[in-house]
């Protein structure tokens, strides 16, 4: 979702996880628990609703996922 590989580099080759994990150890340390709540319930989200993990879901069922999550949905 974060800048998907296409004809172009995508957030893979810009290194963005490497970046998100170094904010989360040393800026926004106090936000590591959330995030990692965050994502555990985003992730049983996906098992409940589509029985797939995430990660494994088409781009545009992720971005369902994800706009109804910014949606407090």
């Amino acid at each position: 979702q974060i800048i998907p590989t296409d004809e172009t580099p995508g957030a893979a080759w810009a290194h963005v996880v490497k970046f998100i994990d170094r904010q989360l150890v040393y800026h926004y340390q106090q936000h590591l628990s959330l995030y990692r709540e965050g994502l555990a319930a985003l992730q049983a989200s996906a098992l409940a609703q589509h029985r797939s993990d995430f990660a494994a879901l088409p781009f545009d069922a992720q971005t369902l996922m994800v706009v109804a999550l910014e949606k407090g949905e």
